[in-house]
């Protein structure tokens, strides 16, 4: 039997594990490889079946609104509501820094611009939404204005 099939024989059975990425290469088909090497570099709490979507992570005692823009460090080992993909709120204040604004939302959440514009976007009183963008970020827009939305970043 060569190292290819052993190796398979061991991942099928859920025994013996594959310490060597060289063990892995040897395997023809590419599926069965990446889980090889996701068995010997992915530590298994992050293994989550592939949907197009992160996984829900949800807060104990907090609405999705609440948790919505915590990342998923702050989240993890917790349970409720699922996240938010968009939030829509009103602005209770701006405080303009440069060419920044830290915007206090009037649920409490205080958010960060990221990204320097030549104007402000946000004013009190207006309505923001702000929503899931790639790679755990968040970008914040005053719905129906021509302004391009802008990457947030939550501070509490």
């Amino acid at each position: 039997m060569n190292l290819a099939a052993t190796v398979l024989i061991s991942l099928a059975a859920g025994g013996g594990t594959v310490t060597a990425p060289a063990e892995c290469a040897t395997i023809e088909a590419d599926a069965l490889r990446l889980a090889c090497y996701d068995r010997i570099f992915r530590p298994a709490p992050a293994m989550t079946p592939v949907t197009g979507a992160a996984p829900a992570v949800a807060a104990e005692g907090l609405s999705a609104e609440e948790q919505f823009g915590l990342t998923a460090g702050q989240l993890r080992g917790r349970s409720g509501e699922e996240p938010l993909e968009v939030l829509r709120s009103v602005v209770a204040a701006v405080e303009v820094t440069g060419s920044k604004a830290l915007i206090r939302l009037e649920n409490g959440q205080r958010w960060r611009q990221l990204e320097a514009t030549d104007r402000p976007l946000f004013a009190a009183g207006a309505t923001i939404e702000i929503r899931s963008a790639s790679l755990g970020s968040f970008l914040a827009s005053v719905p129906g204005s021509r302004q391009p939305a802008v990457r947030v970043r939550r501070i509490d």
